[in-house]
């Protein structure tokens, strides 16, 4: 940004105080300018030729822009407000705000201190135990927000009436003792809350040590001419009204509404989630009757009674569909002489139930012909060849057929003609024929 309207050019073409920026009429830059010209500005006075044409210059500025000069009362307060802090000793005791009217460095308007006992006790109610803070160069107000440190100078123990200005009581860190002490810091600038509207003071907030002085509310720091953002009040006005509170209402009222209404946008959300999955609107996120006749409708889901139907057709089918494949793994069990006939029903009943368990059964079978002439009581060869069972295998195919050994024996040597007793269930069968 470049810097102009300069009110004073000496002989040798050197240029000093200006007034504007880019072109235009800068506020801040007019106040530093008129300091300069009066009580000093950063410890500077300019006394050199042609400073009464610089002035007229400058009043001439201030009216093209709507603005009043700052006068003599209002360079004494502004001398009184931002302090110079003496060298040596620093005080016990600083000025905070001083009385009534109070003005700013940089033509802003006016600050009101009408009621310093109410801004002491509204300063009091923040219940800083160790002090209002008194930083480096409003580092609370422009270093902290960077995450910069903020470290504090001293503490401002206790704040009293005195001929209508807010005095502090000061208890200086030793860093800020020193620094005061050194001359390396000459000015105190206080930060305050204050009613927009009326401009009047309500609370005192911090301090800081500064070397370009100027008022400072919350929402600003020295010497950068931004106005403020909004008061207190106005803030839990503007809060309260957003949750449909009076103008009135306590800070409790406005947080029991505004959690009200958080709570209630809460449900509300969760209420379309709901109905964004079954469409009824009624935010429970079920598939009720209403919602199941649509969807049916559209076909994309079948009714309750379609269902049950559709569900007993199909474990028709898979039942016939176990029967087919128990079925066939019997006949080949039969087939290999590990299954007999008067045992088939209750093996494909087996499978179809457990087809796992009846393969393992299956595997562990011994394939037992039952029209063997063993079984037919020839005791020396047998079919084609084959040997003669012994005594176990006989025990074996007495057992699974219900011959016992001395029906075995009576019929040794002849054709069997006995009525089997299935021992798994089934028909009895006879095996003579």
């Amino acid at each position: 940004m470049a810097q102009g309207g300069y009110l004073i050019v000496d002989d040798h073409g050197g240029k000093h105080l200006p007034t504007t920026t880019d072109g235009k009429p800068d506020h801040q830059l007019m106040g530093d300018a008129w300091a300069a010209l009066h009580e000093g500005y950063r410890g500077n006075k300019y006394e050199g030729p042609h400073k009464g044409d610089a002035i007229a210059k400058l009043k001439k500025l201030y009216q093209s822009e709507g603005l009043k000069a700052p006068g003599a009362a209002t360079a004494s307060s502004r001398a009184a407000i931002c302090a110079v802090l003496p060298a040596g000793e620093p005080p016990a005791s600083i000025l905070i705000i001083p009385a009534g009217q109070v003005d700013s460095r940089d033509s802003r308007a006016p600050w009101i201190n009408d009621d310093p006992e109410a801004v002491i006790a509204a300063s009091d109610a923040l219940d800083m135990t160790a002090g209002l803070p008194i930083d480096y160069d409003h580092a609370t107000d422009i270093a902290a927000p960077k995450g910069l440190p903020a470290p504090a100078a001293g503490w401002i123990k206790k704040l009293r009436v005195q001929d209508g200005a807010i005095w502090g009581d000061i208890e200086w860190t030793e860093r800020g003792a020193k620094a005061v002490a050194s001359g390396e810091w000459k000015y105190i600038s206080p930060v305050f809350d204050y009613a927009k509207k009326t401009r009047v003071i309500t609370r005192v907030l911090r301090a800081a040590l500064t070397n370009n002085p100027a008022l400072f509310n919350t929402a600003i720091a020295a010497a950068e001419g931004q106005e403020a953002c909004m008061d207190h009040d106005e803030f839990k006005k503007k809060m309260g009204a957003l949750f449909g509170q009076p103008d009135d209402a306590s800070h409790e009222d406005i947080h029991a509404a505004a959690k009200k209404h958080v709570e209630a946008a809460a449900k509300k959300g969760k209420k379309a989630k709901a109905d964004a999955q079954d469409g009824d609107g009624d935010g429970d996120g079920n598939d009720d009757a209403a919602t199941a006749s649509r969807l049916i409708a559209t076909g994309k889901v079948v009714s309750q009674e379609n269902y049950a139907s559709l569900l007993t057709e199909v474990n028709m089918l898979k039942s016939e569909s176990a029967r087919t494949r128990a079925t066939a793994k019997v006949d080949e069990a039969q087939r290999a002489h590990k299954i007999q006939p008067n045992s088939r029903d209750w093996a494909i009943g087996y499978c179809m139930t457990d087809e796992k368990g009846f393969d393992d059964f299956l595997a562990k079978q011994v394939p037992i012909d039952l029209d063997r002439q063993q079984v037919l009581g020839t005791p020396t060869a047998g079919k084609e060849g084959e040997p003669a069972l012994s005594h176990a295998e006989r025990e074996v195919v007495g057992f699974l057929t219900g011959i016992s050994p001395a029906e075995m024996a009576a019929a040794r040597g002849k054709r069997l003609n006995l009525t089997v007793k299935p021992q798994f269930g089934g028909e009895k069968v006879n095996l003579g024929k």
